[in-house]
């Protein structure tokens, strides 16, 4: 439960950051999702129950619907469909280097950003979104998952680092540690 705490407090967090120096710094390029390597590191991690990691994930998206300003629900349910793909991918995919952990971040944020995108067009005619501003919102979406490969690597570090300093599991972080 502590490491589901930690999950949630990290991602909020350093999504306040994020979004904090870019609107400090004037930055108008594409922000990394933090969150989806969050998802992605407890879905690879596997020390917990499906339904609390679940949980996890669809909070994460819950606290992003409400910063963001996005339809209440929208990204909760694509963060936890960004989970379950993950935590399958996880049975059948070795992580192992800093290559495959940027890889699947990628990945995971391309999940999160299509599910998103469908869920806001089959709700568009009802909430008055134009389809055609999404079809173009879907182009940016190479640009997110590029920024989020690229921060994925140290912040998969931090989230380690994070379990450590905090005492949760240690043993349980043998199989993903950073270098082999």
């Amino acid at each position: 439960m502590a490491r589901a705490v930690v999950y949630v407090l990290l991602s909020w967090l350093a999504t306040l950051v994020v979004t904090g120096m870019a609107s400090a710094l004037h930055l108008t390029v594409m922000l990394p999702s933090i969150s989806a390597i969050v998802i992605a590191h407890a879905a690879f991690l596997r020390s917990h129950p499906l339904v609390l990691g679940l949980t996890v994930a669809m909070v994460i998206g819950h606290l992003e619907d409400l910063q963001q300003g996005a339809p209440a629900g929208v990204l909760a349910l694509a963060h936890g469909i960004d989970f379950l793909v993950l935590r399958w991918m996880s049975i059948r995919v070795d992580l192992r280097g800093v290559l495959m952990r940027s890889i699947v971040a990628l990945f995971s944020v391309v999940v999160i950003d299509l599910a998103t995108w469908g869920v806001l067009m089959a709700v568009a005619r009802s909430m008055a979104i134009h389809r055609e501003a999404l079809t173009w919102a879907l182009l940016d979406v190479r640009w997110h998952a590029l920024a989020t490969m690229l921060v994925a690597p140290p912040t998969w570090l931090l989230i380690d680092r994070v379990h450590v300093v905090f005492h949760l599991q240690e043993r349980e972080l043998g199989h993903m540690r950073w270098i082999r």
